[in-house]
């Protein structure tokens, strides 16, 4: 499945990390003052001039906030933004490759060819950049405007995201019962909601080496990209998707969907006796000629009750994958063979015996990552205008990375990230 390049990737990110909820308004996501500051620095252990600008603090100093690093078709990329893409693709990277091998990369070790990890991380980090920057571009230049919708989207987002926090944080501290929640009045707990939603934002803020601003810039990006997006592509667009051009995206990436009930245990199969196998197996062919007298109601109703009376002896489900997903070879090639609605049952797999029964694969038709193949066949499309637009962009570089060293730059976050760690755990 090829993943939303922006908005799913970034959805993914976000509500898997610590800036599930991020940003706010001026009032709130800045420390009210100096000396606000200077003391939550003091008890926490973080270094004041973290909180001053994390950008300067994790570079030495070299590089700030505010510095634009580079243009895109004359959209500025800032050190705070772009900072951020870095550690968004550090994170994805490392989810990535924990779920692959169980264990966090030490993405600053060299590799034989004396770059890191880090350095894939860092081109990674600048496409996205890049990319973001160059549909910005490309909206205001055809005249874009945030609708109502993803305006108040955008405006609600941060102050609604502080609020959330803070939430949070309070119904943890009543449960802790550091906090009792008789002793405040609705505006008391509002108040202390807001203070603490407002702090755990600006820790957030220091662990992904970024600003509220940094942060601001490529949200506000995005909601461009989104919106441009529908305009190019939904009713009326320049590149309005018709059904022919749904038809061809599921042929081309061979979209196949269908619902299957599986006699056997995917998770320990193998640790079966032979008795049991042979048990799924004789349940398995009972099925599949009773599903294969069956059709319409008859047979929904049917493969139901599979799950319903045997709720230990097997299991049902539905199945939308294309030619990137990987399935099981006899799974697949039994699809494969059967015709729409078609019912056919697998020889023995590493999981048991599969009965399935091939559904038709329409635009509404709906993945595991809840988009429809309508809106993966508008997001392959996208993608293939705006890798035409990132190759013509007018990139100019200001030199204000030139003595950056990306390596440095995880071993100092990681440093902060240790104490900001530490804070939590003492919290």
């Amino acid at each position: 499945m090829k993943k939303r390049m922006i908005a799913a990737s970034l959805s993914l990110a976000l509500a898997a990390s610590m800036l599930t909820a991020c940003g706010s308004d001026d009032d709130t996501l800045e420390v009210s003052s100096a000396e606000t500051e200077t003391s939550e620095s003091e008890d926490s252990g973080i270094p004041q001039e973290a909180y001053d600008d994390v950008v300067a603090y994790l570079t030495d100093l070299s590089v700030k906030a505010e510095d634009v690093v580079y243009t895109v078709n004359g959209v500025d990329i800032t050190a705070a933004e772009y900072f951020y893409w870095i550690t968004y693709e550090a994170y994805s990277y490392s989810y990535t490759y924990y779920y692959s091998y169980y264990s966090y990369p030490d993405l600053t070790a060299e590799l034989e060819d004396g770059t890191t990890m880090a350095d894939y991380v860092l081109e990674d980090a600048y496409y996205y950049a890049t990319l973001n920057a160059a549909v910005y571009s490309k909206a205001l230049e055809a005249g874009v405007t945030l609708s109502d919708e993803y305006q108040e989207s955008y405006d609600s987002y941060i102050p609604d995201s502080i609020t959330s926090l803070g939430e949070d944080l309070w119904d943890e501290a009543v449960a802790a019962g550091t906090v009792d929640e008789d002793e405040y009045d609705e505006d008391e707990k509002a108040a202390w909601i807001e203070e603490h939603g407002t702090e755990e934002m600006n820790m957030s803020l220091l662990y992904y080496g970024t600003t509220r601003e940094g942060l601001e810039e490529m949200y506000l990006r995005n909601y461009y990209y989104q919106q441009y997006e529908n305009i190019l592509f939904g009713e009326g667009g320049e590149y309005e998707i018709t059904d022919e051009d749904i038809e061809h995206y599921i042929e081309e990436q061979e979209v196949r969907a269908c619902r299957y009930i599986l006699f056997g245990d995917s998770s320990s199969y193998e640790d079966l006796t032979d008795e049991e196998k042979a048990a799924y197996l004789e349940q398995a062919e009972a099925c599949y000629a009773e599903l294969s007298s069956l059709s319409g109601d008859e047979l929904d109703e049917a493969i139901s009750a599979y799950t319903a009376d045997n709720p230990d002896g097997n299991t049902t489900g539905e199945l939308v994958y294309d030619s990137s997903d990987t399935v099981l070879e006899d799974f697949e090639t039994l699809l494969e063979s059967l015709d729409e609605g078609g019912i056919g049952m697998t020889g023995e797999t590493e999981d048991g015996y599969y009965v399935v029964i091939r559904d038709s694969v329409t635009a509404d038709t709906g993945f595991s990552n809840s988009y429809t193949v309508k809106e993966e066949c508008i997001d392959a499309a996208y993608q293939e205008l705006i890798a035409q637009w990132v190759s013509e962009t007018e990139v100019v570089d200001t030199g204000a990375l030139d003595d950056f060293s990306v390596t440095d730059f995880m071993i100092a976050l990681d440093a902060l990230r240790d104490v900001i760690d530490g804070v939590e755990s003492e919290e």
